[in-house]
């Protein structure tokens, strides 16, 4: 049961990641568009030096192997190498793709692109399998705090992108919803 469990979870990795990358160079690179989390900062690091954004990827990713491990067990951690080095594997050998430009109009691209990579990250959370970088977060978040990935994603998202000023609100946000969350978890428990 273990070894089949394996190889689902490592054909659905296969499946997701590769779907994202393409996504990525077909859709986004051609306009310069950001993807997010640690993709996003290794596609900015290709604009500005044109080292491929599967290189930087996984250099970036290397650290959150650490807290895989640390707060989410080994198996999750061999999903995560797997997701990491596939993913960074899949976007360097479908680069070729932002050639191409497949959509001419940047609007659609965003909007095809983005449905692409919502495709891929559905099917790879669906099986509890990640692309590295901040799935890993999102993930230690719902283990702990029993939030939805999604719901982390967006919080994270928030508070990476709030204006310096709002960011305090956004801090305390984050720190004032786990809370919220554990103590709502823990009335339920006594009615």
């Amino acid at each position: 049961l273990f070894w089949k469990r394996l190889a689902f979870i490592i054909a659905i990795t296969i499946l997701g990641t590769f779907i994202y990358s393409v996504g990525v160079n077909a859709f986004f690179v051609p306009h310069q568009f950001l993807a997010g989390g640690l993709t996003g900062i290794a596609m900015i690091v290709y604009y500005l030096t044109g080292i491929p954004i599967g290189v930087t990827n996984l250099v970036l990713n290397l650290p959150i192997l650490g807290l895989s491990l640390k707060f989410m067990g080994k198996f999750y951690t061999i999903i995560t190498i797997l997701g990491t080095v596939l993913l960074s594997l899949f976007i360097d050998l479908t680069a070729f793709l932002a050639d191409y430009h497949v959509v001419k109009d940047p609007i659609v691209a965003a909007i095809s692109g983005g449905v692409v990579l919502g495709v891929a990250m559905g099917i790879l959370y669906r099986y509890n399998s990640n692309t590295g970088g901040l799935d890993v977060i999102g993930a230690i978040i719902k283990k702990y705090y029993n939030l939805e990935i999604g719901l982390s994603e967006t919080m994270k998202a928030a508070f990476l992108w709030a204006k310096p000023r709002t960011r305090r609100l956004a801090r305390f946000a984050l720190m004032y919803m786990p809370i919220r969350v554990q103590m709502a978890g823990s009335r339920a428990k006594i009615h």
